[in-house]
């Protein structure tokens, strides 16, 4: 079937919101973790889907559009389902945060040396959907810092940003590019 979608109605649920609580120190480590973590905006759901409203929608737009959602390193789920209208639909979505910020470390011994890493990465930063990670890395060869940072809806025609920077022991390596993934099967034109 095809409608035409009258409205978007968003409802952004923290991590774990829903899900069965066994003890009272689980839920004050959910409760705790919530505190400190940024839900996703809305207005960053509304550039993530395949569709707007107003615009004519297939029951296979919105599955992929649900799978792209769910597909997304922070969020856990997404549900998407319809009401209809006398003129059209409305779509409801229903999206779960995941906790987005992770820490990360590493280390071991080769003969007498050791190598490590450490690290951060937020894979939602200020509920926005863009990731940032810094880290250090230090090898048998070299060390080195990075910044990586990636905006997976740069533009309004959903094209991808990301930028990587490292700054070596014996030298420095920036890369930056720019893509545009086939997102749905509707899609017309994609490149990496």
């Amino acid at each position: 079937y095809s409608a035409r979608v009258d409205s978007i109605i968003l409802n952004i649920r923290d991590a774990f919101e829903g899900s069965r609580i066994n003890s009272k120190v689980e839920e004050s480590i959910y409760q705790l973790g919530n505190s400190f973590h940024k839900k996703t905006q809305k207005t960053t759901i509304m550039r993530l889907i395949l569709f707007a409203q107003n615009d004519t929608v297939t029951s296979n737009l919105l599955i992929e559009s649900e799978k792209s959602l769910r597909g997304l390193s922070f969020l856990a789920d997404a549900k998407i389902y319809i009401q209809k209208t006398q003129k059209g639909i409305n779509v409801h979505i229903t999206t779960y945060d995941h906790w987005s910020t992770s820490p990360g470390i590493g280390f071991k011994r080769l003969g007498r040396e050791w190598t490590y890493w450490f690290g951060l990465r937020e894979s939602n930063l200020l509920g926005t959907g863009q990731a940032i990670s810094l880290g250090y890395h230090k090898d048998l060869l070299r060390t080195n810092h990075h910044i990586k940072y990636i905006n997976p809806v740069f533009t309004k025609h959903r094209l991808q940003y990301a930028m990587k920077y490292d700054n070596l022991s014996d030298g420095h390596s920036f890369n930056m590019n720019f893509n545009k993934p086939l997102r749905a099967k509707s899609d017309r034109l994609g490149f990496l």
